[in-house]
């Protein structure tokens, strides 16, 4: 009876000892958690490579610092208020280089300030693309986006529409900027849509002026991408070898052309036409 009574008062020992040692709980604490650790719904953004802009929605968090940490929409003039360090610029930032210089404001108030920047929601990193394409509208962006990456996730060419000369029109400077590329595909193949397509292609008619040589006047209108190009940039397109891999911009505007049949019939067509 005794050895008994001594195992149990053993037992509740050992128990009594492990809750006075065991670490506290976050709860407990009343400290947060690292932003690793907490459920947040993070957007798949790569830290290092996307660009903040306005409206997006941003979670920023100081390691035990809770009254530091909250969530915070970009200002439509790019910038974030956060306590103590008062406004901060975030937009044209990466995730990455915010953390950087939250942590330097930061260090002015605090010892080895641990900062981390999610992003949970992204609503200015998009471009808009229209005219021949499977699935025309808004595109909404993680990162840098090629022009041949955003014409994939727009589906891909409709059957009419031509990769020579795409636009994109940019802001740049408070000015409307007309880049014109001919998307060529990276991989082309007899066997994908575009390598079958580009058989079929004919060059846009286009008249270039002495005076300018890398300007393009264009000589008729096409359809109602013609009429947008004209009304933002004029008659004058000035021409930008980018390549099919430019970098799109938040804000770009894609206009994909439709395929303009030669004007010219083939030899013996009109002949043909006669005797029917």
């Amino acid at each position: 009876m005794a050895a008994l009574q001594r195992t149990v008062l053993f037992s509740l020992m050992v128990v009594l000892c492990y809750f006075m040692v065991a670490p506290l709980s976050d709860a407990q604490t009343g400290q947060q958690r690292p932003p690793e650790a907490q459920a947040q719904t993070q957007v798949a953004t790569d830290s290092d490579t996307y660009i903040i802009g306005p409206e997006d929605v941003l979670h920023i968090s100081v390691w035990k610092e809770e009254a530091l940490s909250r969530t915070v929409t970009v200002r439509l003039d790019g910038k974030i208020s956060l306590p103590l360090i008062d406004e901060v610029q975030a937009a044209g930032h990466t995730p990455l280089r915010l953390k950087e210089i939250l942590t330097k404001r930061f260090q002015e108030f605090i010892d080895a300030p641990d900062v981390s920047v999610m992003v949970l929601e992204t609503r200015s990193y998009k471009v808009y693309i229209s005219g021949q394409v499977r699935a025309p509208g808004v595109i909404p962006l993680r990162s840098e986006t090629s022009l041949a990456q955003v014409i994939l996730m727009a589906g891909g060419f409709v059957e009419w529409g031509t990769p020579k000369r795409i636009m994109i029109v940019r802001k740049e400077g408070g000015q409307q900027k007309v880049i014109t590329v001919d998307y060529k595909p990276q991989r082309p193949g007899p066997d994908t849509q575009l390598g079958q397509l580009r058989n079929l292609l004919t060059e846009l008619e286009a008249k270039y002026t002495p005076k300018h040589p890398d300007v393009v006047a264009l000589k008729r209108k096409i359809a109602s991408i013609e009429e947008k190009s004209k009304a933002i940039s004029g008659e004058e397109v000035r021409e930008e070898d980018f390549g099919t891999n430019v970098i799109l911009k938040p804000g770009d505007t894609i206009l994909v052309r439709e395929l303009i049949p030669s004007t010219e019939q083939p030899k013996g067509a009109e002949e043909r036409g006669k005797t029917k």
